[in-house]
């Protein structure tokens, strides 16, 4: 689209690209961190790598984003991490339109003039948006923070989200007897998003045994397309009346109910950006993409999150772990006593502790969209930026 754009114009157009991810996860994906390393002439080398070794460009793209060699990527404000461990799980996504779709988010965001991105400031660590925005101010170009992007708390509950839902009486009705017999914030909320999903399933089944175990109710939903649910574990999670099974759920919703404890979330950026917002700390389990990167700003950084490790899989979840040394067992005994271990944590001290870090970046969030907050600010200096008149330009 960015090419089209720049070869259909007959004059200057200003192209402001949206980006949903943290400043860390941009700086890495993207830019000096990146295996691209943001530089220009990307596409130009991969052509002449295809003519040279007979390969399509698409799978000499897919090699480069998706080979790794255990080099340590370092960003500024981020513990440093393998670049194996962008993958914790077997590739989820992946294929010959991978490689292709990996260029031309790289050629996008090193190719236009500025940057939406979905975060707010009190997200971010310092030293990460400071890379980023230095990294954007060496072309001369601006990186615009205005997340998060959703309405003021207490209204994100809507009539319209609902009506999406499959089930909306449903999940109103379990949680309002989840909160009579349990009590506020007791119930674990499950949901990969609309595309992930375990690769090995039974370590999700595992997760729900515990869950049922220790006497936590849950709603999990089910979104993606890969999702496959068997009769065994509904009729068990049916029978224990602690559990619902959601295909599409008013995330927001349930996330802004009082018998909403925690958050169990791949870590996409928008489902960490509405958790937040209400205040929810979350149990990750990351995949791909940005996601571990969150993952470890949440636990790390902010404090907010615990990280599932042994839900890894594949080669390359088995590998070590930078920030531990210690490379995850892959088996499910052991994910059973992680996940208990985490749980025990989750609704004692510990867990009232992370609690309170998350209201407190609600609190934050909320600031950011008042008279003067820095959401606003970056909002209408955009908005100056692209009304401003080009100099010179025909």
């Amino acid at each position: 689209m960015l090419h089209s754009v720049r070869k259909l114009s007959k004059k200057s157009v200003k192209v402001i690209c949206w980006v949903s991810c943290s400043a860390a996860a941009g700086y890495s994906l993207f830019g000096p961190a990146g295996c691209a390393k943001g530089s220009g002439g990307l596409r130009i080398r991969l052509e002449e790598q295809a003519e040279r070794t007979g390969k399509p460009l698409s799978e000499v793209a897919e090699e480069l984003f998706c080979s790794v060699k255990g080099d340590v990527i370092r960003v500024p404000g981020m513990p440093p991490m393998y670049d194996y461990e962008l993958s914790p799980q077997e590739m989820f996504i992946k294929g010959p339109m991978f490689g292709l779709f990996s260029l031309a988010a790289v050629e996008l965001v090193n190719g236009c003039d500025g940057i939406l991105v979905a975060t707010p400031d009190c997200f971010e660590s310092t030293e990460s948006l400071a890379a980023l925005r230095t990294w954007f101010a060496e072309t001369s170009r601006e990186v615009y923070t205005v997340g998060p992007m959703l309405p003021p708390s207490g209204k994100n509950a809507t009539v319209n989200e609902k009506k999406q839902s499959a089930n909306p009486e449903e999940i109103d009705e379990f949680m309002g007897q989840t909160l009579k017999t349990h009590g506020k914030q007791s119930l674990v909320y499950i949901s990969f998003g609309s595309v992930f999903w375990p690769v090995q399933a039974e370590k999700l089944w595992a997760f729900l045994d515990v869950l049922l175990e220790k006497d936590v109710p849950f709603i999990m939903s089910h979104g993606s397309p890969f999702a496959q649910i068997p009769d065994a574990v509904t009729e068990k999670v049916k029978a224990s009346g602690l559990g619902l099974f959601s295909p599409w759920s008013p995330q927001q919703t349930i996330l802004a109910h009082p018998v909403t404890g925690w958050f169990v979330t791949h870590c996409g950026f928008n489902s960490i950006m509405e958790s937040l917002s209400f205040g929810i700390p979350m149990i990750c389990w990351p995949y791909q993409a940005d996601q571990p990167q969150n993952a470890i700003h949440l636990t790390d950084n902010l404090g907010v999150a615990y990280e599932l490790l042994e839900v890894r899989t594949g080669e390359l979840g088995s590998k070590p772990i930078y920030r531990t040394g210690k490379a995850c067992t892959g088996a499910i005994e052991a994910l059973r006593n992680e996940v208990q271990d985490i749980l025990g944590k989750a609704f004692g001290e510990d867990g009232a502790k992370k609690r309170a870090k998350a209201v407190e970046l609600q609190g934050a969030f909320e600031a950011v969209w008042a008279e003067g907050g820095s959401s606003r600010l970056a909002l209408n200096k955009c908005l100056d930026a692209l009304t401003a008149p080009e100099t010179g330009s025909t």
